[in-house]
């Protein structure tokens, strides 16, 4: 049984996603010789465990940066999404690399960008790197840097993702370009499958409990186009190896996460292999004698290139049998993409791409030259909450509040209108708001209204029917308690005109229940009879 047949086991056992080198699906499809016994053994791939923080330690975001006008414009669109969409305080650092020659003019825009755009970011966590750090032939002032002609800038970017790697602290980084927009929140662990950790898996937390695969975008080799697939052959004719032409799913392209092991591991492959002192300079040097090759044979058109950073990362990992190891198949990394200016016209971005259910990032590409500011107009109204709209929106809430204040005094002003208006228009005797005290005849005894809002007429007007001496009134409980005095008692026996004046207010108090609504509402409790 093969490794990737065990794996695959121990991978149904716990859960993890199927083995994706195992080719179960259309069995018919055409297929080319696989996985031929090669250098690149897993033997040869031995690597020690990585431990990390998974909040900390898991991730690293890469981006290789050309500064022309047109990237850094995409470069400012990309710091927008990230601070709306990325928690950057679980990402390791956002790692850039650029030109040696062209260091000082990102480093100037990021002086100016980051602190506008996003200020929540720690002040190490963009690391500028000049690109002969990573890899040596691409210093300024050589042959590799100098000649755009037979090295172009997208190859020296291809190299970077792959060479840089060797400087990276996490065990995975996620590749971007300027033209990739983040659209759905993402963590340190959201672009990972979690599952048991086995002293078989290369990274796990540091308790040694979970491990982590990267979960990217693969597609079918057979399904892609006639000159994608024509990538992979190239390169597997460069690396010498073999690669199927079926249904297998491999890696996609950027964005992607990429293992640092495997980067790093390649190029020690590469350089044992073919006994290369440096592996960048092997993949440069054929990639020259190839296109040379090509114009000595007359060849007309576009020409499929010799190897591409994806194809080398992928057909090595899978013969070194660890593409298993570090990546899964499990969700969509990027969801929607624009080529042309004609989709980016039909392009509805809130509705299309962000904050979408399916995809993390999109992107505009840059060769369609669409400029960022065409691209901001169209995508800032989705989140216009981010720092150029924040001032906007901070301006628009504090005028929809004070709009609703005013609103508010106007519906209180009025209100207090109706209720002087009611209180003018009351039978004699009958107060509406807040009662001064009143002595009552004769005693000593005073009824004060406590009820902050005024009180309903009836519920202040003391009834002397069934007060005994001593008693409590507690007919209005917002009232202070009244203490009925001793020598009133026979005075306030109620009197055939009493009764007589008693009906005639209950007979006012429903010609003025309209009124006496008002008061209760303001009150915030339901009207009710007061005399009894």
């Amino acid at each position: 049984m093969s490794r990737s047949q065990q794996l695959a086991g121990v991978a149904l056992a716990l859960g993890i996603c199927a083995m994706a080198t195992e080719a179960v699906k259309f069995q018919d499809a055409p297929s080319e010789p696989f996985f031929k016994k090669t250098y690149a053994t897993a033997a040869d791939h031995k690597v020690k465990q990585w431990a990390v923080d998974p909040d900390k330690h898991l991730l690293t975001i890469f981006m290789p940066v050309v500064p022309t006008e047109l990237e850094l414009s995409y470069l400012k669109n990309h710091l927008h999404t990230l601070h709306r969409y990325v928690n950057t305080s679980a990402i390791y650092e956002f790692f850039i690399v650029t030109p040696d020659k062209q260091l000082k003019d990102v480093r100037a825009f990021l002086d100016e960008a980051v602190p506008a755009i996003v200020p929540e970011a720690r002040h190490d966590f963009f690391r500028l790197v000049p690109e002969g750090e990573c890899v040596s032939e691409l210093a300024g002032g050589t042959k590799y840097e100098t000649n755009k002609v037979d090295y172009p800038g997208w190859i020296r970017q291809q190299l970077v993702k792959l060479g840089c790697a060797r400087l990276l602290k996490t065990p995975y980084y996620l590749v971007v370009d300027a033209d990739v927009l983040y659209v759905r929140n993402i963590t340190s662990t959201t672009l990972f499958k979690q599952s048991e950790c086995i002293p078989a898996s290369p990274v796990c937390d540091t308790s040694h409990t979970t491990a982590y695969q990267a979960m990217g975008d693969s597609y079918p080799i057979a399904d892609r186009t006639e000159n994608q697939r024509s990538w992979w052959k190239g390169t597997a004719k460069t690396l010498q190896l073999s690669v199927p032409i079926d249904w297998r799913e491999a890696i996609g392209v950027t964005p992607q996460v990429l293992s640092t092991d495997i980067s790093v591991k390649l190029g020690e492959y590469i350089q044992t292999r073919f006994k290369a002192r440096s592996w960048s300079k092997f993949l440069l040097d054929y990639l020259f004698t190839y296109n040379k090759r090509l114009v000595a044979a007359k060849t007309t058109g576009d020409f499929p290139p010799p190897w591409t950073e994806y194809t080398l990362y992928w057909i090595y990992a899978a013969h070194a049998d660890v593409w298993d190891d570090y990546h899964c198949k499990g969700q969509l990394v990027q969801s929607t993409a624009i080529w042309d200016e004609e989709s980016f016209e039909a392009w509805d971005a809130c509705q299309h791409s962000f904050d979408w259910q399916q995809g993390y990032m999109t992107l505009v590409q840059s060769r369609t030259q669409i400029e960022g500011g065409r691209i901001w107009a169209k995508i800032a109204h989705c989140f216009y909450w981010l720092d150029v709209g924040r001032h906007e929106w901070a301006a628009k809430e504090k005028a929809e509040e004070e709009n609703k204040a005013a609103q508010a005094a106007a519906a209180a002003a009025a209100e207090e209108a109706a209720l002087e208006e009611a209180e003018m228009n009351a039978p004699a005797g009958v107060h509406y708001g807040s009662l001064p005290a009143t002595r009552l005849a004769g005693g000593t005894s005073e009824v004060a209204s406590a009820d902050p809002a005024g009180a309903v007429a009836g519920d202040l007007s003391t009834s002397a029917a069934g007060l005994q001496q001593g008693e409590v009134s507690t007919a209005n409980k917002y009232s202070t308690t009244t203490m009925v005095n001793p020598r009133l008692k026979a005075e306030l026996e109620p009197t055939e005109s009493e009764h007589v004046h008693s009906r005639q207010l209950d007979e006012a108090e429903e010609e003025n229940e309209r009124s006496v609504g008002l008061i209760n509402k303001r009150m915030g409790r339901t009207s009710h009879a007061g005399r009894h």
